[in-house]
């Protein structure tokens, strides 16, 4: 009996444990199959999320390439609006030999025409003294005044260059003496006026101001060249033409306040971070000890009479007239690039400066200076007139710049704001300028002697 049995225990026993295999692996398998909520909603949540993602990554790229035109916009606007800095002064200077063969003063005009330019330093004088403080007129109305003075000032200039009277019993071009009074007033009130206006904005705007100054120099020269007022025979065009195309120039700088006053480009460039960035970090770190001791160099006043002068011998050159440009142009490459790379070596750059320019007056002072006899002499005074620009602009940028970063910096603490800066040292330096020509005038238009005794 118990043989039998064991065999159907065993049987009983492999059925029971078979069932029970069964159902662990059925429930295992349930188990297995079973829905988890937590992951579901984290892939529920990751596929909600990565299109909110590439949104605002298209955001961001079209919030760039928006900042990026904007800075190009602004940045060419700057330099649109600092033409009309310089252009009628040098307009001036450039058309003295029509005006010397035309005019009755003769060779007085030469005399009569630096008197009545700088005699208009006087009103960044009345300016400083009426608004310097109080700020009673926006630089933006300012501005608008004196861009319109300038486009009066240039189409009057055209007509009326000839008209004498009778002064003291003599014929005057009286009309010709106020009108340049006039466009040194613009050129002048420019110091006190633009760069307060450019203070307001990221340093990178400083130099492109900065590079439209000196283009206005350097497209009053080109007209010169082209229109040859050095040679009655010769000329292109006429005086009336002269003036009308600087009156263009001025409308082309009214036009791009215009942009700056009214766009949302600019308007949304002045918040954006300066894309400038100083190349040498100590220098950075310490940039009141760079600036600490540097003297604020005179106002840009480039006399571009030099077009009138190149060819007093009658002999039109390629190569003679792109030396009168060339400096001018290196000077503003030059100038455009410190917009982005800077090296805050304002006192090294300065008494570099004072270096070349004596090195200049030495070859001035004397009519048969080194090298003149030889062939290709002309290559290191022309180095030279092109290092003497170059370190000029750089200075002036950089001292600036510097000035607006030390100003910056004050202003966290309620001192002094960056328009405020670029307002006094404007006026320091037209007076520096207004100054140094004080004391040539009468050197050169009254003791004349003195420079050819100093030559023979």
């Amino acid at each position: 009996m118990g043989n039998t049995a064991t065999p159907n225990a065993t049987v009983v026993v492999g059925q029971a444990s078979g069932r029970s295999n069964s159902r662990s692996n059925s429930s295992s398998n349930s188990s297995s199959n079973s829905f988890d909520p937590t992951a579901a909603g984290a892939r529920s949540l990751q596929a909600r999320q990565e299109p909110l993602q590439q949104q605002r990554q298209g955001n961001q790229l079209e919030l760039d390439a928006m900042a990026q035109s904007s800075r190009r916009a602004t940045f060419a606007a700057f330099i649109g609006f600092g033409l009309a800095s310089w252009i009628m002064t040098n307009a001036s200077y450039i058309e003295l030999g029509v005006f010397l063969r035309v005019l009755p003063e003769q060779y007085g005009i030469f005399a009569y025409s630096i008197f009545a330019l700088q005699s208009a330093n006087i009103y960044p004088l009345l300016y400083m003294l009426l608004n310097g403080r109080e700020q009673r007129v926006r630089h933006a109305t300012a501005i608008w005044v004196l861009l319109a003075i300038g486009i009066v000032t240039a189409m009057l200039m055209s007509v009326l260059w000839k008209e004498t009277a009778m002064v003291f019993g003599k014929p005057h071009s009286v009309a010709m003496l106020v009108l340049t009074h006039l466009g040194g007033l613009v050129s002048a009130t420019s110091s006190v006026v633009f760069y307060p206006y450019v203070g307001t904005f990221p340093g990178m705007y400083t130099s492109a101001l900065s590079t439209g100054e000196g283009l206005s120099g350097s497209m009053a020269a080109m007209l010169g060249l082209i229109q040859r007022p050095y040679d009655a025979e010769a000329m292109r065009f006429s005086v009336f033409v002269f003036y009308i195309l600087c009156a263009g120039i001025m409308v082309i700088s009214l036009a791009s306040f215009a942009f700056l006053e009214l766009h949302e480009w600019p308007r949304r460039a002045r918040f954006l971070p300066d894309v400038g960035r100083a190349a040498d970090d100590k220098a950075t770190q310490r940039v009141d000890q760079a600036c600490e001791v540097v003297p604020l160099v005179p106002e840009r006043t480039i006399h571009d009479d030099d077009a009138m002068h190149t060819e007093e011998a009658g002999v039109s050159s390629t190569s003679s007239e792109f030396r009168v440009v060339a400096p001018y142009l290196v000077c503003q490459l030059l100038l455009a690039a410190f917009s982005h790379v800077r090296v805050y070596r304002v006192r090294e750059s300065t008494v570099v400066l004072l270096a070349v320019a004596c090195t200049l007056l030495a070859f001035s002072l004397h009519n048969r200076p080194w090298l003149a006899t030889d062939i290709d002499g002309y290559v290191l005074p022309l180095t030279l007139h092109i290092s003497y620009l170059v370190f000029y602009a750089y200075t002036q940028t950089m001292i600036y710049l510097t000035l607006k970063r030390l100003s910056e910096t004050a202003s966290l603490i309620g001192v002094v704001h960056p328009h405020r800066v670029y307002q006094w040292s404007g006026f320091a330096t037209q007076i520096g300028a207004f100054k140094g020509t004080m004391i040539v005038f009468p050197l050169v238009f009254f003791n004349e002697s003195l420079f050819l005794r100093a030559s023979t």
